[in-house]
């Protein structure tokens, strides 16, 4: 009997190391969780609402920063916030329904539903997987020229592909992301349905799964809502000061020319009720499992190879509207991202795990993706990988603020500090031509000299290079460096049509 006790009492200890261990191990999750985005908000890398949610249970919820700058009305996590592309979710599971129900097939040719479609080989999977070879919004620009104040909806769609006249591959050979072909789908939702676009979210995806603060916010119906963010954005790549993106030229396009298009963007929603729709994605109460199942898988093109999106976390693959990432082959992520005029949204689901993030971000934050990453890193007890600062932004600031020498100097110091500094060939051409744009001709070439030295194997930053030269007409020099890229890669199309251009002009 005595040994029964004594077994009794070890289990019973046991069972309490075990409970104390599992709480003490969410606390501190909690804690460095918190840790995390305090020191990216503290940084200038993060403002806005975080919610993470495991097996079914919000496990981190916070809000960091200010709603309103001008007003200083800060971030609750009720706040909500325009979603940008991660509103193209709800059009691909109203898709999805209508497919379940048995009244579209993915394979339908678009025509079928929109006569007046100019591409009869286009099929619904296409527009949905971004494998139709649409372009993107650039289709409207004649548009924003010839009227800036026009209020462009879904039936100026297929004038402005008809207006741009070409397609950018044949279906099916490659990935191109197109928000025009997300409003195609919409429109086929409107009209196999019968209902409005928003009235048929509401009625088959929000209300069902309890999303009761999710609604479009457009140029055409603009809703009031005092709980909705402002939107704001750094003046160029070197500012850190913060202005209302709505009133910046930069944004301005943008945000008229899809300002009331439904299927690419539009909705607005918070953080919980994000949270419910991955729930009810989970549960089955939008879609089957088994059309989950085929909407997380990565498709194919024509010639047999995946579908390879731009790299995001790592090397991403695409499905019938999602994102995937596989970091490991136990490990499944499916996600969405959106960014437009000084928001950033990011929506992950964990497959493997059943851990969800919903980050949405109104400062136009860099970043998010490597914290977002750490965040999921903390859940899993797995170590952390670097913040790391731009030297591209911290080389622009210091040539506008002191001078080339001092540019030079910290760059040269900094480049060799991989673990806190990062280096992206990009962003620095970006700055470049920035520069030269913006009169700073000087400091603009010598950034685009300096990419030169830093990545002599490569042809692009030659090619480069002789595009700002010959920006301020110094023609014999970009002739020059036209060649040389040319003499680094002889397949550089860039640079062949641009020497074959100018030399017609000389």
């Amino acid at each position: 009997m005595k040994d029964y006790r004594k077994l009794a009492i070890v289990i019973g200890i046991k069972v309490i190391l075990m409970v104390y261990g599992a709480t003490a191990f969410a606390q501190t999750r909690s804690v460095r969780l918190d840790s995390l985005f305090t020191m990216r908000n503290k940084g200038g890398m993060f403002n806005g609402n975080v919610l993470i949610a495991e097996n079914g249970n919000i496990v981190y919820q916070q809000a960091f920063g200010f709603a309103n700058l001008e007003r200083k009305i800060a971030n609750t996590t009720s706040s909500r916030s325009d979603l940008g592309s991660v509103s193209k979710l709800f059009t691909a599971v109203a898709v999805l329904q209508l497919k379940e129900a048995g009244r579209i097939k993915l394979e339908d040719l678009v025509i079928k539903y929109l006569p007046d479609f100019p591409y009869p080989n286009i099929r619904i999977r296409h527009l949905l997987t971004h494998t139709s070879g649409l372009p993107d919004f650039q289709i409207f620009d004649p548009y924003y020229t010839d009227d800036p104040h026009r209020i462009l909806t879904n039936k100026d769609v297929i004038p402005g592909i008809i207006k741009f006249g070409r397609l950018l591959f044949e279906p099916g050979e490659k990935w191109s992301y197109s928000s025009p072909g997300m409003a195609l789908l919409a429109s086929i939702v409107e009209k196999v349905s019968g209902l409005a676009f928003e009235k048929y979210l509401t009625k088959y995806i929000w209300k069902p799964a309890g999303m009761f603060h999710t609604y479009i916010n457009s140029l055409s119906a603009p809703v009031k809502d005092t709980n909705r963010v402002e939107n704001y954005a750094t003046s160029d790549f070197f500012s850190t000061s913060l202005y209302l993106a709505d009133t910046m030229r930069t944004h301005i396009q943008f945000s008229q020319i899809s300002g009331a298009l439904l299927g690419p963007g539009l909705v607005a929603s918070d953080t919980r009720d994000l949270f419910l729709f991955d729930q009810a994605l989970y549960s089955g109460t939008l879609l089957s499992q088994s059309t989950m199942k085929e909407a997380f898988t990565p498709i194919k093109l024509n010639n047999g190879e995946y579908a390879m999106p731009e790299p995001w976390l790592g090397q991403t693959r695409f499905g019938l509207g999602w994102f995937i990432l596989e970091t490991n082959p136990a490990e499944k992520m499916v996600l969405h991202t959106g960014k437009h005029a000084g928001i950033v949204t990011v929506f992950i689901r964990n497959l493997s795990t059943r851990q969800t993030l919903v980050m949405f971000d109104n400062a136009g934050s860099y970043g998010l993706n490597n914290t977002a990453l750490n965040a999921f890193y903390i859940l899993n007890r797995k170590p952390l990988i670097p913040l790391k600062r731009s030297l591209a932004k911290l080389y622009g600031r210091a040539l506008t603020a002191k001078d080339i020498d001092f540019a030079i100097c910290q760059f040269n110091e900094l480049k060799s500090d991989t673990l806190n500094y990062y280096l992206n060939v990009q962003e620095m051409d970006y700055a470049g031509h920035l520069l030269l744009n913006q009169g700073h001709r000087k400091e603009g070439l010598e950034t685009l000299k300096l990419l030169t030295l830093i990545d002599p194997a490569n042809s692009f930053p030659y090619y480069s290079y002789g595009l700002g030269l010959e920006q301020i007409e110094k023609n014999n020099e970009a002739v020059m460096m036209y060649r040389k890229a040319i003499a680094v890669n002889a397949n550089d199309k860039y640079a062949i049509t641009a020497l074959e251009r100018l030399l017609k002009k000389l």
